[in-house]
């Protein structure tokens, strides 16, 4: 069974900004591959590697992610300009230019200071084979400041995960309504809906 994978998350921009921008001091304690020179926590602030049976997962499009402006600023109105023009992004490419295992979180915007948990518009890994099993998946926090809440996993193509309804062939009346009978359209926030006079729940 191929299935999808989102993280549910939170990156408030006052952490995510002060640890982006100035990172802490190069040291031992940060070296990796014997480069004492790489700042690990500007580079993976808000990152993280997911594994099943210890096998880690390449997210799906995540080719750049936003700069961080060099100097933290309160009002995150130098990040919100960064996210709006991608010739400001960065690659998420390993060094020697392979794909990178590393999935990067930042703040929707710089003003953006919540801890509301979010998913991704697109599912973060796609088409994951699943057989039939058990399976330990290993969420490894590369580096703060995210708040991690839950994974969710559909099967592939599904991402909202609502059940999936069969039809005998006979038209129906696939639109939804939430419990007050008002239509809705759009993406279903979480939460009970009925579409052809079933019930069916958006997690």
């Amino acid at each position: 069974m191929d299935v999808d994978i989102s993280v549910k998350h939170a990156v408030p921009w006052s952490e995510y900004g002060r640890v982006a921008s100035i990172g802490v001091e190069p040291g031992y304690q940060y070296a990796i591959d014997g480069n004492p020179a790489l700042n690990w926590p500007k580079q993976y602030a808000a990152s993280m590697t997911l594994a099943i049976d210890g096998n880690e997962l390449t997210p799906f499009n995540q080719p750049l992610r936003p700069s961080v402006p060099a100097v933290f600023s309160e009002d995150g109105a130098e990040f919100d300009a960064i996210l709006g023009d991608k010739d400001r992004w960065i690659p998420t490419k390993e060094a020697d230019g392979s794909v990178s295992n590393v999935l990067y979180f930042w703040p929707e915007s710089g003003s953006d200071d919540g801890l509301t948990s979010v998913y991704n518009e697109t599912p973060d890994y796609r088409d994951v084979k699943l057989k039939a099993g058990t399976y330990k998946l290993t969420v490894t926090s590369l580096c703060y400041p995210w708040h991690f809440d839950n994974l969710r996993i559909t099967p592939a193509g599904v991402q909202s995960g609502i059940d999936i309804i069969e039809t005998d062939g006979r038209a129906v009346d696939n639109r939804i309504f939430n419990l007050l009978g008002i239509e809705c359209r759009g993406p279903l926030a979480p939460g009970i809906y009925i579409r052809n006079g079933k019930k069916f729940i958006v997690k």
